[in-house]
């Protein structure tokens, strides 16, 4: 028996950064399906470019169909210069970012003496920067969603306004809502699905978390910087507004005291995640995976299991009890499967840790994208709580080559 469905993924061996690749194939049409989350690395030059060229000259003459961003740090991002300048990508997903963010985001980079002309626009105009460089349409997931007036209120209920955005149809039966415009805002609640015959086959559905009573606490202190007030910044103030602002060496000055005086809390307030599995609950799958070599080589078989799907965390902060509740919330709506795969959030961290997430998930495998021999990420301590549970440690996706981690799936229906 031919499966419906043949997946295939791949965690690439970067170090301290993050760049997965993968494959959704549809025997019966022989169409095929390229995604892409996240693509940066701290050594971007040594690590991630060498490996951002392999996987283009792997796909020949295909085109990436879906680009996920978690957020805008650069060990996520760095090489997304190098894949747009070689393959086409029809659409890219983008968490929601309010102007705030972007602006501490941008006194970072100004901190960091990163703050080239590219990194600022990609930093404040996300979606004008990639659609200058060729992509199809930019799709921004939002924890809010409109009301009958057309006004974005918070829910984070996970109920969706529709059931799914088609993003590819296997069929001319198919519909896609929403069309293909440039950029558009989708409550993360609406998986984004692979449809044949108005039946979804695959779905890919978003997590974005929006730390709103921690924005309250330094809006006000980032709106003295341009001597406005914090609502009329939120109105008003768009991209080229905000480069215009950077030309300044006073209002640089400024924001760099502002990010120094907040780092302390982290910057990883907005951190998109993803899930990636079948879309329907009848369904067998044959799950096989490969890592590592010699006394670290760990692979697995394991047939007529429902163990599919896979999901990345980012660097979403889950020992946060508010950021915790909403997002197995938002994700306890398949009982039907478990995970095969699950991304350990910012690196396997100990602030971003939760055994309570991966208790109630049931994932088979935990890996952790880490610069080699680090005694942070993973953190210790992580390691050792998942080891007494999982009965297997966590995979270390660092440096080495042999060190990734490769997938396969076949989907029965």
């Amino acid at each position: 028996m031919l499966p419906s469905i043949e997946h295939e993924r791949h965690q690439h061996a970067v170090g301290h950064g993050f760049f997965h690749t993968a494959s959704v194939m549809f025997p019966d049409t022989g169409q095929t399906f390229e995604y892409v989350y996240d693509c940066g690395a701290k050594k971007t030059r040594k690590r991630l470019l060498p490996k951002i060229d392999e996987y283009v000259d792997s796909l020949e003459d295909q085109g990436i169909d879906l680009l996920v961003i978690s957020h805008l740090h650069a060990d996520h991002v760095s090489g997304l210069d190098r894949l747009l300048l070689h393959k086409s990508v029809d659409t890219v997903v983008l968490p929601y970012l309010d102007p705030f963010e972007k602006i501490l985001l941008a006194a970072e980079q100004i901190y960091k003496s990163t703050d080239t002309a590219s990194t600022i626009s990609f930093t404040l105009e996300p979606e004008k920067w990639f659609r200058e460089r060729g992509v199809g349409r930019v799709v921004i997931m939002t924890p809010k969603k409109a009301d009958d007036d057309g006004i974005l209120k918070t829910d984070l209920s996970g109920a969706p306004n529709h059931r799914w955005e088609v993003i590819k149809a296997l069929s001319e039966e198919d519909v896609t809502v929403g069309g293909q415009q440039n950029a558009q805002s989708i409550y993360h609640g609406v998986p984004l699905v692979i449809s044949s015959g108005r039946i979804p086959k695959w779905e890919f559905k978003f997590f974005c978390w929006r730390a709103d009573f921690f924005w309250k606490t330094i809006k006000s202190e980032i709106a003295e910087v341009f001597g406005m007030t914090a609502d009329d910044i939120e109105s008003y103030a768009n991209g080229k507004w905000m480069i215009d602002q950077l030309k300044s060496k006073t209002t640089r000055a400024k924001l760099v005291d502002c990010y120094i005086s907040f780092t302390t809390t982290g910057l990883n307030w907005t951190s998109l995640c993803m899930r990636s599995g079948p879309a329907r609950a009848d369904f067998r799958c044959f799950h096989k995976y490969f890592y590592g070599a010699g006394p670290a080589k760990n692979t697995g078989e394991f047939s007529y299991c429902r163990n599919a799907a896979w999901l990345a965390t980012g660097d979403a902060e889950l020992s946060e009890a508010a950021i915790l509740s909403d997002f197995l919330r938002h994700y306890d709506d398949h009982p039907h499967y478990n995970l095969a795969c699950m991304s350990l959030a910012h690196h396997g961290s100990k602030r971003n840790h939760s055994m309570g997430a991966l208790r109630r998930l049931n994932p088979r495998l935990l890996y952790a994208t880490c610069p080699p021999n680090s005694t942070k990420h993973p953190d210790p301590n992580v390691e050792q709580q998942i080891l007494k549970w999982l009965g297997q440690p966590v995979l270390r996706i660092d440096e080495e080559s042999t060190n990734e981690l490769h997938e396969w799936v076949h989907v029965y229906q």
